[in-house]
């Protein structure tokens, strides 16, 4: 059936992104961290502060964004070219404006990080590692929403 193929692609596609991209950047960014296992923004934060801590917050900050950063920069156009039926449009941007909005709170991290602590404290940095949490977890929410309504769709096949 046409609809249970448009569905299982574009779930394929998606899911494809997310690991490929999403999950890719996390497992550079949080080198050494079972990164599946971060369940919640504290999680996230925590470990983001403890790789970034002290003398090596500016090797880490070069090390995510030489390394990692471009993983991310595939996420909002891979999704942007997705054709995309009415009841997965308002996810699937949620999607899209999540991983760009994580780029952005991540930029202004890397660069606060460059600065030391002396240039940027940990109060500083707090509204970027806020942003960066809820990124993360907007996109983890809608991610799971577009493969609940995916996996509804599909069982009704």
């Amino acid at each position: 059936d046409d609809e249970a193929r448009v569905y299982g692609e574009l779930g394929r596609k998606i899911n494809g992104i997310r690991q490929d991209s999403f999950d890719d950047f996390w497992e550079c960014a949080l080198e050494g961290v079972d990164f599946r296992a971060v369940r919640n923004n504290a999680e996230l934060t925590h470990w983001l502060r403890t790789l970034s801590k002290g003398a090596g917050a500016r090797d880490y900050a070069t090390h995510v964004r030489d390394d990692c950063m471009s993983q991310l920069q595939l996420i909002a156009p891979q999704l942007g070219q997705l054709i995309v039926p009415p009841d997965l449009q308002a996810d699937v941007a949620t999607l899209q404006r999540a991983a760009t909005q994580l780029q952005t709170h991540l930029s202004s991290w890397l660069t606060c990080l460059d600065q030391g602590e002396a240039g940027c404290d940990q109060a500083a940095r707090k509204p970027a590692l806020d942003g960066i949490s809820r990124s993360w977890f907007d996109f983890q929410t809608a991610h799971a929403a577009i493969n609940k309504t995916l996996k509804l769709r599909l069982e009704k096949r």
